[in-house]
């Protein structure tokens, strides 16, 4: 699965004089977490709220910044019904929606398709944190992996205000996320990949699974089509070997240096091969790297520890859970 676009938590302005009696009411009453305001911005998922506190309707002005697990719906039905509790003088005023939307490559002829398609108007993305100002729908592009936490930095410094409602938006730009992507690509293809998994245990399932967990987390290519082949290690000799077919927008070499990674264990055992095959040519480990000082298993363990700093701790876990299975049936 490849993610283009998501949307971004909701953030919120209480404005009040009392500010700690505010606060104090928000932990009593829902489940939340308290950070800094770039924090907050950076840990919030999109169905949660940015909640900030202040005197004023700036935000460089809060004296709290909570996460809270809950939409801005959910949190005012709950401050109505609730509002005998609260601060007689607190106002809430809503920040601009945003929609992030995953680029590769230069995200420059994304922008500008978008922005002319949608009368969008240029912004950067250093101001959006303390802009509260109704300029339409804030779009951030990044070249991160979106199903997971996006921090401000990830994001290109270019972003789009469009000004049109919310829901046809999205609906928009769900139409044409894929054209949109191509957009970046430039030069740059969709290419047809082979993995060839070779295991002397024959422990395929757990083996495809692992991969398959590795490609969605770090949505680095689609699956298309896996099941059993034929490779020929002499003349007239032919093996059965299990095959996975990806469509990836990463180079090759991009690739082959994450399966050298996942060919060995956390405790740097290698349990399995992946070859890496490419227009009918294998990719060989020798292409990825000018060092000659390392050996194969030094590269390998390098790029295994750049894949797993990648992964979430939810995915990491998955990945590491499917490894000891693997390993117990080995060992018996």
């Amino acid at each position: 699965m490849l993610f283009l676009l998501r949307q971004g938590a909701r953030s919120l302005i209480l404005k009040t004089s009392k500010i700690d009696s505010t606060a104090e009411w928000l932990k009593k009453n829902f489940s939340l977490m308290e950070y800094g305001l770039m924090e907050s911005m950076n840990r919030s998922e999109p169905d949660q709220t940015v909640v900030l506190l202040s005197t004023t309707w700036k935000t460089e002005d809060s004296h709290y910044s909570f996460v809270v697990d809950r939409s801005p719906e959910e949190m005012m039905q709950v401050m109505f019904n609730c509002h005998t509790d609260l601060p007689e003088d607190i106002t809430v005023r809503l920040l601009p929606r945003s929609i992030h939307f995953r680029v590769t490559g230069n995200p420059e002829p994304i922008i500008e398709q978008i922005g002319n398609d949608f009368n969008g108007v240029r912004g950067k993305l250093d101001e959006l944190l303390y802009d509260t100002s109704d300029k339409g729908i804030a779009v951030l592009f990044t070249d991160k992996p979106l199903n997971r936490n996006l921090y401000l930095e990830d994001h290109f410094k270019d972003i789009l205000y469009i000004n049109m409602p919310p829901h046809l938006l999205l609906r928009h730009l769900q139409w044409r996320a894929v054209s949109y992507f191509n957009e970046g690509l430039n030069e740059k293809e969709w290419n047809l990949v082979e993995i060839r998994i070779y295991d002397s245990y024959s422990r395929y399932l757990l083996h495809c699974r692992r991969l398959r967990l590795f490609l969605e987390a770090c949505e680095m290519g689609l699956t298309i089509g896996e099941g059993w082949g034929k490779d020929y290690a002499h003349i007239l000799m032919p093996l059965r070997v299990y095959t996975m077919k990806i469509l990836t927008f990463y180079p090759p070499k991009v690739l082959k240096r994450a399966l050298m990674g996942l060919e060995y264990s956390e405790e740097g055992e290698r349990f399995v091969d992946f070859d890496l095959y490419f227009n009918r040519r294998k990719i060989g480990w020798t292409e990825l790297t000018a060092d000659r000082k390392k050996n194969r298993e030094e590269n390998s363990m390098d790029f295994r520890k750049s894949v797993m700093d990648n992964l979430t701790d939810l995915q990491k876990q998955e990945i590491l859970s499917i490894e000891k299975d693997i390993l117990k049936l080995q060992r018996g």
